[in-house]
């Protein structure tokens, strides 16, 4: 690569890097008030006025809540992000908090991608009565429903995700040949890395926090030292 392009590549991805601080930082004034009114509305809900009488025409079909947590499970991803947030705009969403949270937590380690782990953890912002730059998938998803549902739907899913994480069980590893615990570490790691990233990311724009007034980053290395420490003791 010569320098001229090697220069505009570092430029771009400079840029790239600023843009997603700026979309973390507006995410994260949003997140901070979750259930503030308007925070995760859509624009077609209209005038504040009208709040209780548009919350009242959400459909509360099993049908419909069933189809969303199976297209949520199956993937996160940024090209099943536009269908999710629709539904989500449109469901009522209460009887069924728990089952949206783990499948949440099952559609995450399903990313692959950058582009997907942005999808994760972002929320409607491109929705919502403030309009911010439009931005990937998963924050979107998530973010929306804490807003929504800071109360019911937050601690189920950190509580989901720190389980996702945690180190293996040492009774189970310890009856494994070498080539079956390469096999479920391989397989552990790839579930858990995009896992752990998008935590990163929810620990960034304010959803998972170590007390009210400070961020999740001790949440988060608390999580990375566990399963280190985890990984020496077997080798």
């Amino acid at each position: 690569m010569d320098p001229a392009s090697n220069g505009a590549h570092v430029s771009s991805r400079t840029d790239d890097e600023r843009a997603r601080h700026e979309r973390r930082v507006r995410l994260k004034e949003l997140n901070l008030n979750p259930g503030r009114q308007g925070s995760f509305l859509p624009l077609s809900f209209g005038n504040l006025s009208t709040l209780s009488t548009e919350f009242s025409r959400l459909d509360s079909s099993l049908k419909r809540h069933t189809t969303l947590i199976k297209r949520i499970r199956q993937s996160m991803a940024a090209d099943n992000r536009d269908q999710i947030l629709k539904d989500l705009e449109s469901l009522s969403l209460e009887k069924y908090i728990d089952e949206i949270a783990g499948a949440v937590t099952e559609g995450i380690a399903r990313c692959k991608t950058d582009k997907d782990t942005w999808g994760a953890v972002e929320v409607c912002i491109s929705r919502s009565l403030i309009q911010y730059p439009k931005v990937h998938g998963f924050l979107q998803v998530i973010s929306h429903l804490h807003r929504r549902f800071p109360r019911t739907f937050t601690p189920v899913l950190v509580s989901s995700l720190s389980s996702a994480i945690a180190p293996p069980s040492k009774a189970n590893i310890s009856t494994m040949i070498a080539e079956q615990r390469e096999k479920e570490d391989n397989a552990r790691i790839s579930r858990q890395r995009p896992v752990l990233r998008i935590c990163s990311e929810l620990a960034l724009v304010g959803i998972i926090r170590d007390t009210p007034e400070k961020s999740g980053g001790e949440w988060v290395m608390k999580a990375v030292k566990e399963l280190v420490s985890e990984l020496h003791s077997f080798l």
